[in-house]
Parts: structure tokens; C-alpha cells; sequence
């Protein structure tokens, strides 16, 4: 899931996310994970540094700014 993801750097001290990081919820067929990420950054929860759809693999694309908690997190998880 995407936010685990964010939120495992964010909580290691990582505030940036490079495209690599986040390659495999990007499809190049769907707006859907772009969507959600605008979402997010209105609330506040990260800021968009660079498309990741076009960027490079090495491209810091996000900034996050506090823990996401757009999604509940699955039970297993808690």
C-alpha cells in the first residue's frame, strides 16, 4: 500500500521520496495513484515536488510532511 510505504521512510527520518521508491503503484495507464497523491497533498500530508509519472528513477518527487493517515491501516498491520 502506498501510504505504508510513504509512512515507513517518513518514520526512518526519510522526508523525500524518489520515483523509485514508489515505481511499482505507479500505472502508466491510470491517473488513479497521481489522483491520490493531489488528494493528499490538499490535506496536507505530503507536497508534490515533481510529477512521478514523468520523472526520473533518481527524482525526489515527494515531500512528505507528516504521517499519512488517509487509509485506515489494515488489521494485520495494527
Amino acid at each position: 500500500m502506498l501510504q505504508e510505504t510513504l509512512n515507513a521512510n517518513f518514520s526512518i527520518g526519510s522526508d523525500q521520496v524518489r520515483r523509485s521508491d514508489i515505481h511499482m503503484w505507479l500505472d502508466p495507464s491510470s491517473d488513479i495513484t497521481f489522483e491520490a497523491l493531489q488528494q493528499w497533498q490538499t490535506r496536507g500530508f505530503i507536497a508534490i515536488l515533481a510529477d512521478p509519472r514523468h520523472s526520473k528513477e533518481k527524482d525526489a518527487c515527494l515531500l512528505i510532511l507528516k504521517r499519512i493517515e488517509a487509509v485506515p491501516a489494515p488489521d494485520d498491520l495494527n
